[in-house]
């Protein structure tokens, strides 16, 4: 049991291996107690029969008892508990070690990723506003194309109504012009109609007489 190994794992020896160990340590410490108390019976049973003086049993009487195999096993048992326990001692503390380094690295990106999300918030908020500005523009753009496409046709139209109002105007000149021809050839006839009625009316008979 002394030459034991354990397999280590991510975070120290392995579990299952070191639960192994101790329970066969156990078992060899519980074997070696039931020996003990055997011996100490049959040594209490041996100072009842005047075999051996009275005390408590000493390290060196149990290994005179037990035999060095048996003392060997248990001080290595012993030391092998104490190192048990020393490297659990040190597991532990790399484990809470391992733990707040953990949760630092943990922090750390909470924190890197909550200021990523922040920043692509803003980022896609102050793309939203700009998309915003640039539909208020276009619209803005096209109300003004409207606009001034709306004033260039009535612009158009305008000046068709003003071509056709001065055609008419044209043509209203030249038929007053007409008008007044007409009327001047018409008083001229009728003046000298007037004039033809007005003068004598003397025959003059110019056939020869007889007589």
């Amino acid at each position: 049991m002394g030459a034991a190994s354990f397999p280590v794992s991510r975070r120290g020896y392995d579990q299952g291996e070191v639960r192994d160990f101790l329970r066969m340590v156990a078992a060899e410490l519980a074997r070696l107690q039931e020996r003990e108390r055997f011996l100490e019976s049959e040594l209490r049973a041996m100072q009842t029969r005047g075999m051996s003086g009275p005390g408590r049993l000493d390290e060196e009487t149990v290994t005179t008892l037990l035999g060095e195999e048996a003392a060997r096993v248990l001080s290595t048992a012993r030391d092998a508990s104490t190192q048990i326990r020393e490297r659990a001692e040190e597991s532990a503390t790399r484990l809470v070690k391992d733990a707040a380094d953990d949760a630092t690295r943990i922090r750390e990106s909470a924190i890197l990723e909550a200021q990523r999300i922040h920043d692509d918030a803003q980022s896609d908020a102050n793309a939203e506003v700009e998309m915003a500005k640039q539909q208020g523009r276009d619209m803005v753009n096209e109300a003004r194309e409207y606009r001034e496409k709306v004033l260039s046709e009535l612009s158009r139209r305008r000046d068709a109504a003003r071509a056709q109002i001065e055609q008419l105007l044209h043509g209203r000149d030249r038929l007053m012009n007409a008008f007044e021809r007409a009327r001047i050839a018409s008083e001229s006839v009728l003046d000298e109609l007037h004039d033809a009625h007005d003068e004598p009316e003397t025959l003059v008979n110019l056939a020869p007489t007889t007589g």
